[in-house]
């Protein structure tokens, strides 16, 4: 699906009388006819989409900046994005990754805004910032208390005015350094080179969209500071950039600001989009790859129109109604009925001058990929010659539609798809566009789109396990790097002229909603919250069993209970609960976290009542269906023959294994085996069910825009009335003790000679429960590994440049809690990297605690950041569920600012020295042994080498 579905909508939630029932088994779609000719939208989506507005201004400043207003009084905040009409498409042959690197050398530091862009923030109550670079576009953005937005447009009217005074040879280095480990991260995934081979075989390579947007490591080698320099001055004009802010500003005050802090930079070099042609291909092209993946994965490309075109929208509904939607033909054919994939996706990936349709996905084990590849091939050519219904239609326009109520809670994503708009289209009042489009669509324009465009020539891939191949425009990612400058060279930064940066207003305190409570009618207890933003109600009922409850030899049987009761209940099969969704835009379902489970439903409110019944089916006559349990044991199946290719999981098992051997918490986190998936039986779930799943031990949370009285009597007639009479007492659910001692210091590494990168995990458990707050801990741990500005982050990443990024944080659970730092290096930088993170770690504790400024800074970002934590029923839900998991008071969160403030220096530092203990920490590395154990062994700590095999058997 096209990213361009981001949308947000204003409008009440008005669905049909025959969507919304009463009964889930009347939901059925009665608004469009099924026969050709006579096809017309939902009269509820049509509606929907009259009313979906988004209140925009416009302007332009002398020096061609445009600039585009939200006004939103609704939160002291403010959205403020930049957007340049540059990306990888204008990047001529020796220039790829030149719009990709210039966006990591604008966060670096400019004339007037010395060093790195995130230093000057750190105060300013961050609630998100980031930048992006695509094929057609680079984008900035910041979101703020609405105090800070003046230092916001100073630095970014700086990096656009004032920039290149500030990057010089040594900065380039390092940039160019961090993008490279960038380009690695994504080269260790073992499918990373079918995106490399589709695009040498679609494009030429003198096409815009010809190369990746990261570029080479030849390109970026070969970028001198002169090239860079021009690369700017050619492209980042503000005539060739549009401004956005959204949120608590109005159009006078907008437009003064613009023009105080913007209105000085003069006009650059005017730039058009490259004329970028859709492919043509006179054949078939087939290749073969070949790389570290445990099963052979098929994929299917055709160019096909970008997102100028009229002709993509509907392309969009044909990738849903392939494979995505509830009776889609090939999900049905090759996954649930011929089992041939473990799963079958198609996406319909829109650019703006051109697009790529493809189709595909990993075979299951044992099954020959030629015979699944040839399924494939007969499943498309079917689906060409059918016809699709309009009821399968109408439910797609609705997956796509009434998400965008759902969204309207935030500012922030409003005001992306305004700016997403104009950079494609040239307006932002091409909002509503895309769901114009879609609701116009009818059965014959869909399938006529499909034929014209999958009826042709494309690209074929296969990808079977074996050597990691390099495929044109993959060259050699580990090759040789530009060395950095000599030191006697380095140019210092010039200094500006425009003043000091201007000051940051005052933190909002915290408000969290006025919390109520109340009783159902057989007991169970009543949290709500009302958020009155959307129409929409989101219900958590919970229970006290986790994972630590399964039976002996029965590992997960309760997280399968849960996930299988909307795949079957009441009599109605797993068809007709994916198509209620569907058609009126609600999910439910159940799951299990190590200590507690729960059963959802989150909907939009006209549709409460379906909701609530069809959530009393889950709880009272689920079916746990055979076929359905079967398809469940084959998708776990396939994640157990992954494992061994995987470095995430294997990663976790060691590292958990290394940190408190023998204890539920290394149980919890092993790799699990085929015996553990086969144990479990349909009886298993039923007894689970019939144990756990109960009134007497629930808790029922409700966030939704209605109040408790109105909700009450409709809770109290289906929640309320559910009994279990006869099934005796309630169980009691098991109590785990935390892992408190860290094994012997050691580092263990994962032979995975194919990996890229090396990937390093190092840490200690820590004696901090489930429930503490650990408010000392944590803003210590601002200074030393949580977030961009770390000492670990600064140190592997601006300063060495060894890799794309580091963290390290405290992580409180039931079974352990632990500090963990985690990063992915060069190869060749595996043992300095853990030496470096030894360093900061050690001297932290001793020599170079935290300092006022780091602890000053970092108290007033959360504190400012902090009032704007509870903005959607979302985070409502997540605090609330949250507040009554760990036992905290209703005024828990209204007494953060006092808590904060009252925190010393003292008690940072004397927190981390409390629970770091260098000494103690295990570390686990996955790479190639050959090249990463000399290293190692260099560190002073015992090493041991083992194989992926070694880790999956270890329990």
């Amino acid at each position: 699906m096209t990213p361009r579905m981001m949308l947000l909508a204003g409008a009440a939630l008005i669905l049909t009388p025959g969507i919304v029932t009463a009964a889930p088994e009347k939901a059925t779609a009665k608004a469009s006819a099924t026969t050709t000719g006579t096809y017309t939208a939902p009269r509820n989506l049509v509606k929907m989409v009259e009313d979906f507005k988004i209140p925009y201004q416009t302007f332009t400043l002398p020096n061609g900046l445009k600039v585009i207003v939200l006004t939103d009084h609704s939160a002291p905040m403010v959205y403020t994005s930049v957007n340049y009409k540059i990306g990888s498409t204008f990047e001529p042959a020796g220039r790829s990754g030149f719009a990709h690197l210039f966006e990591h050398l604008m966060f670096n530091g400019s004339e007037n805004v010395p060093g790195d862009y995130f230093t000057h923030l750190r105060d300013a109550g961050l609630i998100d910032i980031n930048g992006g670079t695509s094929f057609d576009y680079t984008n900035y953005y910041e979101v703020v208390p609405i105090g800070s937005l003046d230092r916001v447009l100073f630095m970014e009217s700086d990096r656009m005015g004032h920039l290149l005074g500030a990057v010089t040879q040594e900065v380039l280095d390092e940039q160019r350094g961090v993008v490279q480990n960038e380009k690695r991260n994504g080269d260790n995934s073992p499918t990373s080179i079918m995106g490399y081979a589709r695009r040498a075989a679609l494009y030429p390579a003198s096409h815009p969209y010809g190369h990746s947007v990261i570029g080479s490591m030849k390109d970026l080698n070969a970028a001198s500071l002169a090239d860079v320099h021009q690369w700017f001055k050619d492209y980042y004009g503000p005539n060739n950039a549009t401004l956005l802010l959204a949120g608590d500003i109005d159009l006078a005050t907008a437009k003064a600001k613009a023009m105080q802090y913007f209105g000085s930079i003069p006009r650059g070099r005017e730039n058009a989009p490259p004329v970028a042609a859709v492919s043509v291909l006179k054949a078939p092209i087939n290749q073969v790859l070949t790389g570290p993946v445990s099963t052979a994965t098929i994929s299917r490309v055709w160019p096909v129109p970008g997102a100028l075109d009229k002709g993509s929208f509907a392309l969009d509904a044909v990738a849903s109604l392939m494979t995505s939607i509830d009776g889609a033909p090939l999900t049905e054919k090759l996954v649930r009925q011929g089992k041939l994939f473990n799963y079958i996706s198609a996406n319909n990936l829109t650019y703006r001058g051109v697009g790529e349709f493809t189709i595909g996905g990993p075979v299951r084990e044992g099954v020959d990929p030629q015979v699944a590849a040839r399924a494939l091939d007969a499943a498309i050519a079917d689906f060409l010659k059918s016809r699709i219904t309009a009821d399968a239609l109408d439910r797609w326009k609705s997956t796509q539609i009434i998400p965008t109520i759902r969204n309207n809670e935030l500012l922030e994503p409003r005001a992306e798809l305004l700016i997403q708009r104009d950079n494609i289209y040239g307006t932002p009042g091409a909002y509503k566009d895309d769901l114009k489009a879609y609701l116009a669509l009818t059965p014959e324009q869909v399938m006529a789109a499909a034929k014209t465009w999958l009826d042709r020539p494309g690209y074929r891939a296969m990808l079977k396990p074996g050597p990691r191949m390099t495929p044109p425009g993959d060259e050699n990612v580990a090759g040789k790097e530009v060395a950095d400058a000599p030191k006697a060279a380095i140019v210092p930064p010039q200094t500006g002229t425009r003043g000091p940066l201007p000051a940051i207003g005052a933190a909002d305190p915290v408000h969290f909603p006025a919390i109520e409570h109340a009783t159902l009618a057989n007991g169970i207890p009543v949290t709500y919250v009302r958020q009155p933003t959307v129409p929409f109600t989101r219900a958590n009922l919970n229970f006290d069993v986790g994972t630590v409850d399964d039976p002996a030899g029965k590992r997960n049987a309760i997280r399968w209970m849960f996930q299988m009761l909307d795949e079957g209940a009441g009599g109605h099969d797993d068809h007709w609960f994916k198509q209620l969704k569907e058609r009126t835009g609600a999910s439910f379902g159940g799951g299990a976290q190590t200590t507690d489970s729960g059963v959802y439903f989150d909907a939009p409110t006209a549709s409460l009542g379906t909701a609530l019944d069809t959530m009393m089916l889950l709880l009272t006559r689920p079916d746990f269906p055979t076929d359905r349990l079967e398809e469940m044991r084959r998708d776990a199946m396939s994640r157990v023959a992954s494992a061994p290719k995987n470095p995430g999981a294997l990663m976790a098992a060691a590292f958990a294994q290394e940190l408190a051997p023998g204890t539920p918490y290394a149980a919890d986190n092993a790799v699990t085996t085929a015996a553990e998936v086969n144990a479990i039986t349909r009886a298993d779930l039923q007894a689970a069910f019939q144990r756990w799943v109960r009134p007497d031990e629930a808790r029922l949370t409700i966030v939704s825009d209605q109040p408790l009285a109105a909700l009450l009597p409709r809770l109290n007639a289906t929640l309320g009335s559910w009994s279990v009479t006869g099934r005796g007492p309630a169980p009691k659910a098991i109590v785990p003790k935390p892992a408190l001692a860290t094994g012997p210091a050691k580092i263990v590494l994962i032979d995975m000679p194919d990996q890229v990168q090396a990937t390093i995990a190092g840490g200690q458990l820590v004696d901090l429960p489930r429930s503490d707050e650990a408010i000392a801990p944590r803003i210590g741990n601002l200074a030393l590994g949580s977030g961009f500005l770390s000492r670990i982050n600064m140190n592997l990443r601006e300063d060495k440049h060894w890799s794309y990024g580091a963290s390290g944080n405290f992580e409180t659970g039931d079974l352990g809690s632990v500090y963990r730092v985690d990063t992915r290096v060069q190869t060749d930088k595996a043992g300095p990297a853990i030496s470096e993170i030894q360093h900061e770690l050690n001297a932290i504790l001793t020599d170079k605690p935290v300092t006022r400024k780091e602890f000053d800074q970092g108290v007033a970002n959360i504190l400012r950041q902090s009032a704007f934590s509870y903005r959607s029923g979302a985070y409502i839900m997540a605090a609330l569920l949250q507040l009554e998991r760990n036992g905290w008071p209703d005024d828990f969160y209204n007494g953060f600012t006092g808590r904060l403030q009252a925190l010393t220096i003292d008690d940072a530092n004397a927190a981390l020295r409390r629970h770091l203990q260098p000494s103690k920490w295990v570390w686990t590395v996955v790479g190639d042994a050959k090249a990463i154990r000399p290293q190692l062994d260099k560190l002073g700590l015992p090493v041991e080498v083992v194989t992926p095999a070694q880790v999956v058997a270890e329990k």
